[in-house]
């Protein structure tokens, strides 16, 4: 286990695939996991992607007036024999 920096919030993640990876170095971690090593102008390109999400650019916020989006999700059937 090693403590990672995420921006500034401090967690713990396995390293045990990445073993060689050494302080200062950039991972790519999924639930809980260091993944790879990967350098720093990709860790940039990936903090900076995650800033603009943060801040909603990405994501493109709902016209005024839409509705919410369970009224927008189509119609699911059930399965044949399923309850009420």
């Amino acid at each position: 286990m090693g403590k990672i920096d995420f921006s500034g919030v401090a967690k713990r993640a396995c390293l045990e695939h990445v073993p060689d990876v050494k302080i200062g170095e950039y991972v790519m971690v999924h639930v809980g996991f260091a993944l790879v090593r990967i350098d720093e102008a990709e860790a940039k390109k990936v903090l900076d992607f995650l800033g603009r999400i943060k801040q909603g650019d990405d994501l493109g916020e709902p016209e005024p007036g839409a509705a919410p989006p369970a009224e927008r999700a189509p119609a699911m059937t059930p399965p044949a024999g399923a309850p009420p």
